[in-house]
């Protein structure tokens, strides 16, 4: 187990059940929270859950299939955690699609169902959660955004509206909270590997959609991992971030500083140091 940062605190994930929410979800556990992980597929959910659950006592974690899409399931998801765990302390909004398609191009279905899973659905969480942290004293919100929402990936358009808008909710939230002692905070992930954007690609054979040229690497000559967010949410969830509110915290290495342009002494110092890796 880990320094029990979390003890006691019972947190809700949405998106739980894989890559970056998965991660948050298990350090949380490691850090002595209770937790329930949310996901709409019902059989990555039990699998999730029986990952989660195998590592730690018994009765500490807990699996639901909803969609955050739908209000009704989501709070019923909500009373589920509550009757297992207690009283809501700490609210992670993940889960989050997206496609690979310039914003001009993108069709409506596309831009509806990011819209409405990315946006909407972390502030239909936060909504249906804010009167239960409340009614207890406070709490924690963590939302999920991307480098994608502080600088625009061009090719993730409809993705990078989407994530800005997170940032933005954030801030509102935490306006919104603050006399009833709930912090919301915005993580900004860089590329999480692996798999953080298996979108669809409905750019292949376009011009615009060649990738060959790969995903730079951050100035820091790597890219990220869900721990590394996990390991900023710890801290945002804990009473450690007491003072923090409203914040969007870049979480990627440094690339929205600017693609580094260093000169081969400097690349060779960084392998032969083991910093780099190589990307296709």
């Amino acid at each position: 187990m880990g320094s029990a940062r979390l003890a006691d605190k019972v947190a809700f994930v949405t998106g739980g059940t894989s890559n970056i929410g998965l991660g948050i979800a298990r350090r949380f556990l490691e850090e002595g929270a209770a937790v329930t992980v949310v996901g709409r597929d019902p059989g990555r959910c039990r699998e999730a859950t029986g990952a989660l659950a195998a590592a730690v006592p018994e009765g500490r974690v807990l699996g639901v299939s909803a969609d955050v899409a739908d209000p009704t399931a989501l709070e019923a998801a909500l009373d589920a955690s509550e009757r297992a765990h207690g009283p809501l302390d700490i609210l992670v909004c993940s889960a989050g699609v997206g496609v690979v398609q310039l914003v001009s191009r993108t069709t409506e279905e596309d831009w509806q169902g990011i819209l409405q899973t990315n946006l909407s659905g972390t502030w239909r969480a936060a909504r249906l959660a804010m009167p239960r942290m409340s009614a207890h004293g406070g709490g924690s919100i963590i939302t999920i955004g991307s480098d994608a929402a502080l600088n625009g990936e061009r090719r993730l358009g409809a993705y990078s509206v989407s994530k800005a808008a997170v940032v933005m909710l954030t801030r509102m939230l935490a306006l919104d909270g603050a006399p009833d002692r709930i912090r919301a905070n915005c993580i900004c992930p860089g590329f999480i590997v692996p798999g953080m954007r298996g979108f669809p690609d409905r750019m292949a054979g376009e011009p615009e959609g060649d990738t060959a040229a790969g995903i730079p690497l951050p100035p820091w000559g790597r890219h990220g991992t869900s721990a590394d967010i996990a390991a900023s949410a710890v801290w945002l969830a804990s009473d450690e971030a007491s003072f923090v509110t409203g914040i969007a915290l870049p979480v990627e290495g440094g690339i929205t500083a600017g693609i580094p342009e260093y000169g081969e002494d400097e690349w060779a110092r960084a392998r032969a140091a083991g910093r780099t890796e190589e990307v296709g």
